[in-house]
């Protein structure tokens, strides 16, 4: 008798719980769903629907919260890869700057490889480059916290450009704005396209869920 009433009890906290979340569906369902002869699917219907987003909304969130435990691949823009392959990647550029006519544009943003070249083909001046700027590297590090407990950036060598400079300085405000984010800043020892292989692969692994260790010795063996 006692778990008979705790059983009632709970049944009703169910159908009460139910009501409240499919009694705002049904007044638009039965605009479109007729009853079928005296039977009133609408109710039905309306927990079907319930069901099917509560079960999307888990799913997202469970996904959510697995790629909190994928560190987030950063690197800078002279990695000059195709946008069809950063497509596919979980790969986060900081573009470099391209100083032009007194203009300044952000590479692979406001100028793409080809009208770079362009540039350099056809204008009487020629653009120079620049590393990007500490807060550059601090707006990509922002983004990835939103997601990400660590993060992995990837720089062109240090003796070629400030790049990696600029990301330790990044590095040291991102800390103080995320307690507990963790942010390894690599210098990639090259440029170009052997950068861009080192970012492929550290991209690559971070999405299969390996872990900041693993993918650190990835990038070790390949930089030699």
């Amino acid at each position: 008798r006692g778990l008979g009433d705790v059983y009632k009890r709970q049944v009703l906290q169910i159908d009460y719980a139910l009501s409240l979340v499919t009694e705002p569906l049904m007044k638009p369902l039965r605009k479109v769903i007729p009853p079928i002869g005296s039977i009133d699917i609408v109710p039905m219907v309306a927990i079907i629907i319930v069901i099917v987003l509560i079960r999307i909304v888990g799913r997202a969130y469970t996904q959510l919260c697995s790629a909190r435990l994928h560190p987030s691949i950063e690197a800078d823009s002279t990695i000059s890869l195709p946008p069809a392959i950063l497509r596919t990647l979980p790969l986060r550029i900081v573009p470099f700057e391209i100083h032009h006519n007194g203009n300044v544009f952000a590479d692979g943003i406001d100028l793409t490889n080809s009208d770079f070249y362009s540039l350099l083909r056809n204008s009487p001046t020629l653009p120079t480059t620049a590393a990007p700027k500490p807060g550059e590297f601090l707006k990509a590090f922002s983004e990835a916290a939103q997601y990400s407990e660590s993060i992995i950036c990837l720089t062109i060598a240090g003796s070629l450009s400030a790049a990696n400079a600029s990301a330790h300085l990044a590095k040291s405000e991102s800390e103080k704005l995320y307690p507990g984010l963790e942010i390894r800043i690599i210098d990639s020892h090259t440029a170009g396209p052997g950068e861009g292989l080192i970012a492929v692969e550290a991209a690559r692994l971070a999405s299969q869920g390996t872990s900041v260790e693993e993918i650190l010795q990835a990038i070790t063996r390949l930089t030699g």
